[in-house]
C-alpha cells in the first residue's frame, strides 16, 4: 500500500521474571516490544510484593527506549469485581508516580480474561475500565498515544 508506514512490534508476556526476555531487547534496538509483565496474577499486593527480581528488572526494561511495559490486570471475563480490577490499574498507577517506586511505571494495560461475546452489560464493564485507565495520571508516557493506553484479551471462554 502506497504511503503506509507498517512497524514491527514484538508482544511479550513475562509471567515470571522479567530478566529472561532483556538480553533480546538490546539486540534489536529498531524493532519495537510490547511487555506485558505480571508480577502476581496483577500487580501483586504484600507480603509478596514488592518481590526484588521485578524491582530490579521493570526499570531496566524501562530503560530500553524500544519497550513499552503493560501492567497485567484479569477481568475474569468480566465476573469480577470492577472495584478490584481499578484497584490493580491504581496500584499500577501509584507505581509510575511514587518517590520509592522510581522507574516501576507502566505505560498502558493489559486486561486479560475479558469477554468475545457482547453484552451491553459486559460492555458496560469493560468501559467504565477503559475510561479509567485514558484518565488515570501514572499510565502511559509518551510511549503509548494517550488513546490508546490499554489493550485487551477475550480469551478463549
Amino acid at each position: 500500500m502506497h504511503g503506509t508506514l507498517f512497524t514491527q512490534c514484538i508482544a511479550l508476556w513475562t509471567l515470571h521474571i522479567p530478566y529472561l526476555i532483556s538480553s533480546s531487547l538490546s539486540k534489536y534496538p529498531s524493532l519495537k516490544f510490547i511487555v506485558i509483565i505480571n508480577p502476581h496474577s496483577g500487580p501483586g499486593i504484600a507480603p509478596w510484593w514488592p518481590n526484588e527480581d521485578y524491582t530490579q528488572e521493570i526499570p531496566r526494561l524501562n530503560a530500553y527506549s524500544n519497550v513499552t511495559l503493560l501492567g497485567y490486570v484479569r477481568a475474569t471475563y468480566c465476573r469480577r469485581q470492577l472495584s478490584d480490577v481499578i484497584d490493580d490499574i491504581e496500584t499500577y498507577a501509584a507505581r509510575s508516580t511514587g518517590d520509592a517506586s522510581v522507574g516501576l511505571g507502566v505505560q498502558g494495560i493489559f486486561v486479560d480474561e475479558t469477554v468475545n461475546l457482547y453484552t451491553k452489560e459486559k460492555k458496560h464493564y469493560l468501559d467504565n475500565i477503559d475510561a479509567r485507565v485514558r484518565g488515570m495520571d501514572g499510565i502511559g508516557g509518551n510511549r503509548m498515544v494517550r488513546s490508546n493506553r490499554l489493550v485487551s484479551n477475550s480469551g478463549t471462554h
